[in-house]
């Protein structure tokens, strides 16, 4: 019997958060580790890995590799059809992502499976990966069902004091625990991954942000300024309908602390908000890790990535996914060691 939930790390970025969180939260049954490269799957794992193996010399185009895909139409829809629930965490610019994320939203699309994508999006130096970001987007919104987006640049932002040579595994990390925390399980409230899904919304986005603080006096205070600063940086507070609020803090958390930071919240958000969750999880750390999950942007940052989606504002756009076909794949799943 198939897994009804199924987490995909799709390329690099999306096998190392993978592989983080499954080592982190034991509550989903089935990963599954795709790229195209074998060193990006983790060593010791309970998932499925399959390698896409490109037969062909040179660097593919995004439709080069969605043709390939098509033509293992049923090796890949097979991982999807019986689950009720598919979750693809990739970096949107990203050959893989640009190419394949798209493409295996439109497959969940089609067999009526609920398809969640959490995006990595490029940081503002690396330009020339910038309008790959954004055709990811454009594709990807329109087959999944909910996008969460996740601004690194700002992650190093909040988080200045980490050294050079740390600092891409130091966000790594900031972003799988995050992840993680909002898959529960939890000491309070009613967050879990069914909730992910009625947070995020079909043709809006959703940002998640952090923040952090190990001061004993006012934790989550600074820890909700950090994440909300964060979230500011990325699109219009303001402009968010529906919010789930997370902490996870040392035993020390009192009830005013939690009613002081959903006050912080909404406080920034406004009267807009038509949904809200929150909930926490304590442990004997004495750091507070505020994440808010914010949804229903029609409008970020990320905006002026895909150039088409501005200029042609208003106006029809034939957004089918371009495909070659004529390149051969072989999809082979690399047994466990």
């Amino acid at each position: 019997m198939e897994s009804e939930i199924i987490f995909v790390g799709l390329g690099d970025f999306g096998c190392r958060i993978l592989s983080k969180i499954e080592q982190q939260n034991h509550n989903i049954a089935s990963f599954c580790y795709l790229s195209n490269n074998a060193n990006d799957f983790p060593k010791f794992t309970t998932g499925e890995k399959l390698e896409i193996v490109l037969n062909i010399g040179g660097k593919l185009s995004p439709a080069h590799i969605r043709g390939i895909v098509l033509s293992q139409l049923e090796a890949l829809s097979s991982k999807f059809k019986t689950s009720k629930l598919v979750i693809i965490i990739s970096s949107a610019d990203g050959d893989l992502g640009s190419a394949l994320l798209p493409y295996l939203s439109n497959i969940c699309s089609n067999n009526n499976v609920k398809c969640l994508s959490i995006l990595s999006m490029p940081f503002s130096f690396e330009k020339q990966k910038h309008f790959n970001a954004g055709l990811t987007l454009r594709h990807s919104k329109q087959y999944s069902d909910g996008i969460i987006l996740i601004n690194k640049d700002e992650i190093f932002n909040t988080f200045p004091q980490i050294p050079i040579v740390q600092a891409y595994d130091f966000v790594d990390d900031k972003i799988a625990f995050s992840i993680s925390s909002l898959l529960g399980p939890n000491d309070y409230g009613d967050i879990n991954l069914h909730n992910l899904f009625e947070i995020t919304e079909r043709n809006n986005f959703s940002v998640l942000s952090i923040g952090e603080s190990k001061n004993a006096s006012n934790n989550s205070d600074i820890a909700i300024k950090g994440a909300l600063k964060m979230l500011s940086k990325t699109a219009n507070p303001s402009s968010a309908d529906r919010v789930l609020l997370f902490l996870n803090s040392g035993k020390q958390l009192s009830t005013s602390d939690v009613a002081s930071s959903i006050n912080s919240v909404r406080g920034l958000i406004g009267k807009k908000l038509s949904h809200f969750t929150h909930g926490y999880k304590t442990s004997d750390s004495i750091q507070t890790t505020a994440i808010v999950l914010s949804s229903g942007f029609q409008s970020t940052i990320f905006d002026d990535y895909d150039p088409l989606s501005t200029l042609l504002a208003g106006k029809e756009i034939d957004d089918d996914l371009e495909c070659n076909l004529d390149i051969d794949i072989g999809i082979d799943t690399i047994s466990e060691a």
